[in-house]
């Protein structure tokens, strides 16, 4: 599957999650162990621009607040819950794009403060998209694919992310 919304970038953790025999589960370990510059999520504002580490959020889940609406929720630490009502209240009306590995996959308009640390990405993305978008995001998976540190999921191959052995 070519991911249509998202460019070729995120192609590769698409193709290695169709090797999984079992689907991940519906949020992932943020890793707080990726390299400082795996800053793969940006926020770009009028007047800011923030690429966001892995460490600055607490929790990524995918959930379906729509029935057939999948939808990413990212959960941020209290210094990026700080940032964002902060920024988000010197924005209002404003569009705010957020992109993965460069590719914009939304750009809504900032209707009111964002204040409760939480933010959810949602569009026309299918499953597959998501849960690369999850894993990229969460600092277990680079732009291009390849597996970092020990705490990608459990069974999944060091180069590409996907299942190892059989």
């Amino acid at each position: 599957m070519e991911p249509e919304g998202l460019g070729t970038i995120l192609g590769a953790v698409i193709g290695a999650l169709a090797e999984l025999s079992e689907p991940l589960p519906k949020s992932v370990e943020v890793n707080q162990n990726a390299p400082a510059e795996h800053r793969p999520l940006r926020f770009a504002m009028p007047d800011r621009i923030l690429d966001i580490h892995p460490g600055e959020l607490r929790e990524i889940a995918r959930s379906e607040p729509v029935p057939g609406y999948p939808a990413l929720t990212l959960s941020f630490t209290p210094g990026m819950t700080d940032w964002f009502a902060e920024t988000t209240r010197a924005n209002v009306d404003a569009p705010m794009t957020m992109s993965i590995c460069g590719d914009e996959v939304s750009a809504p308009v900032i209707r009111e403060p964002i204040l409760g640390g939480e933010l959810m990405i949602a569009g026309p993305f299918d499953r597959a998209e998501l849960d690369a978008m999850m894993l990229v995001i969460a600092g277990h998976v680079d732009c291009d694919g390849t597996r970092m540190f020990e705490t990608a999921p459990a069974g999944t191959n060091s180069r590409t992310g996907g299942r190892q052995g059989g």
